[in-house]
């Protein structure tokens, strides 16, 4: 079938986007869906960091390349060896495929899967094909997603079944976002209840981790953010205490409200400049940095905050992205 993607074919281009323009609408060739794949009418997507991250060339992938990867959708086709969805379902992205029998699949950690890392760095999708072409001509596959699409082939193992009265618009968040932010802090640092957790980038990941600190039943969730409005958001989402990261005394606050207590730390970095994202567990005892791999398909190189024994950045935790309050606030109501 033809359909339409918005294409890149070089990095580094010149910010501002709008202006040097590095995404192009281009009409492209979908094959059908090969054994254990789906087609998927994109009814939603959401820009991610890890796009512009590409985009930049931070984060280098196989050219040309049809981006995006937090989208939901709903199946209009299945391939064979596709028992568990029908044609109407809805299902949200996942940006790690796992193939369910790696190591780290059978292990209960799918988000570290080997084959699904090499699939999204190669471009292609889990079972190591493309289905996205110009002619003769091939296009790679974006962390096995490329929802920046009218419709998407992708992986059974890369799409998630959600309740059709879930709206697109945030289900699409829970496909980056929120697994990212609360995965990294339920999952990754283990955060236990009645630890303290200091949130500092109110975007869509940082809400995420407030949501799931709140989750865990953190004694203290301290926010912190340069906008007043996230400030107050992220109250709203159960934040104890909002710190505001212009104030020239913005570090001394926190040793106040944490009562200075320091010890086992974890940190994850960053979002933007001015509105990273750095999440610290305290518990008393000695410090410890925590060595883990970065997450498939996110690889390590060119990221800031790999401070080694100082407390390693966490897996699962990447860049997000500021977010509509509106929106943010009917992601609360639907985790709750």
């Amino acid at each position: 079938m033809k359909t339409r993607a918005a294409v890149l074919r070089e990095m580094g281009a010149q910010r501002p986007f709008k202006d040097s323009q590095p995404l192009k609408i281009e009409e492209v060739e979908l094959d059908a869906p090969g054994h254990g794949e789906i087609l998927v009418r994109v009814r939603t997507a959401g820009l991610c960091h890890s796009d512009l991250s590409v985009i930049d060339g931070n984060r280098p992938r196989p050219l040309p390349m049809a981006l995006g990867h937090e989208a939901a959708g709903e199946v209009v086709e299945v391939g064979a060896g596709v028992a568990d969805l029908e044609v109407g379902d809805h299902v949200v992205f996942s940006f790690v495929p796992s193939c369910g029998t790696c190591d780290y699949c059978l292990g209960g950690r799918a988000a570290l899967c080997a084959p699904g890392a090499k699939a999204n760095n190669d471009g292609v999708l889990l079972g190591g094909d493309r289905r996205l072409h110009q002619g003769d001509a091939t296009i790679n596959h974006h962390l096995g997603v490329s929802g920046f699409a009218e419709h998407a082939v992708t992986s059974r193992r890369s799409a998630v079944k959600i309740p059709k009265d879930l709206p697109f618009e945030i289900a699409a968040v829970f496909g980056c976002a929120v697994l990212t932010g609360m995965g990294a802090v339920v999952h990754t640092a283990g955060l236990r209840a009645g630890q303290s957790v200091l949130v500092v980038g109110l975007g869509g990941v940082g809400l995420s981790a407030v949501l799931g600190a709140v989750a865990a039943g953190a004694r203290q969730v301290i926010a912190a953010d340069i906008a007043e409005d996230k400030l107050e958001l992220a109250k709203s989402m159960g934040a104890t205490h909002v710190v505001n990261s212009k104030d020239a005394d913005a570090v001394q606050q926190v040793k106040d409200i944490s009562g200075g207590r320091r010890g086992h730390r974890r940190r994850v970095r960053r979002c933007r400049p001015g509105a990273g994202i750095r999440l610290r567990r305290h518990r008393q005892g000695r410090q410890h940095g925590d060595r883990r791999p970065a997450p498939p398909g996110h690889p390590p190189g060119g990221e800031p905050g790999a401070d080694g024994g100082r407390g390693a950045p966490l897996p699962g935790l990447l860049p997000g992205r500021p977010c509509a309050g509106a929106g943010y606030s009917r992601v609360h109501r639907a985790l709750s």
